[in-house]
């Protein structure tokens, strides 16, 4: 769909790309229009792709409560357990049938003048194309006219469904914080990111 840079070398657990001269956006830094704009299409391109038969399926609930199974009894606090469970149940069912990066952050959007390119395919699979829109509007700190923007310059989501799904994938970052946490141990900034995905899911409902 030409929104990744060239792939030279997948096999052996080993990805190697072409290198892509550009700027990487930056969380909580605010995002251009015009750069938005340019995201949705490319987000657009991928979702019109060709889905290959053996990509696995990515649903948001499915992959929370993955996340929430693997952790141990108590680890969440209850307030935090009731609100997971409360988002989970609201989530709307969602389709497979379009291929989607599902891990849309900004740090994996590398823009330069020619081209936007988008990195770290590790959780791509067959999903809802509005899954990776509502990652944009939750993720990047869209205010409603951007979001809007993004939505308009897609154009095969409808905005309902994303802005529903905005909780779940506000969560699906959260969760996967307190994941790390316990497999792997507080490295880099995966505190402060933490305590940014949680400030997300503890607020109270709008």
């Amino acid at each position: 769909a030409g929104v990744s840079p060239p792939v030279l070398h997948a096999g052996d657990g080993i990805l190697i790309t072409e290198f892509v001269p550009g700027t990487t956006l930056v969380q909580g830094h605010p995002v251009a229009d015009d750069v938005l704009v340019r995201l949705a299409k490319a987000l657009r391109r991928l979702a019109d792709a060709p889905v290959p038969a053996d990509l696995p399926a990515f649903d948001p609930v499915d992959i929370c409560r993955g996340y929430v199974a693997a952790l141990p009894a108590g680890t969440l606090p209850a307030s935090r357990a009731a609100r997971t469970e409360a988002i989970l149940a609201a989530t709307p069912k969602l389709g497979d049938r379009a291929l989607i990066h599902a891990d849309l952050i900004p740090e994996n959007v590398i823009v330069a003048p020619d081209r936007l390119s988008i990195v770290d395919w590790e959780y791509a699979g067959r999903g809802d194309p509005a899954v990776d829109v509502a990652a944009v509007i939750m993720n990047f700190g869209l205010d409603d006219r951007q979001a809007a923007l993004f939505l308009v310059a897609h154009g095969g989501v409808p905005t309902a469904l994303a802005r529903a799904l905005e909780p779940v994938m506000a969560l699906r970052e959260a969760l996967w914080c307190e994941t790390q946490r316990h497999f792997a141990g507080v490295r880099g900034d995966l505190e402060e990111y933490s305590v940014l995905c949680w400030k997300r899911i503890d607020a109270p409902p709008a």
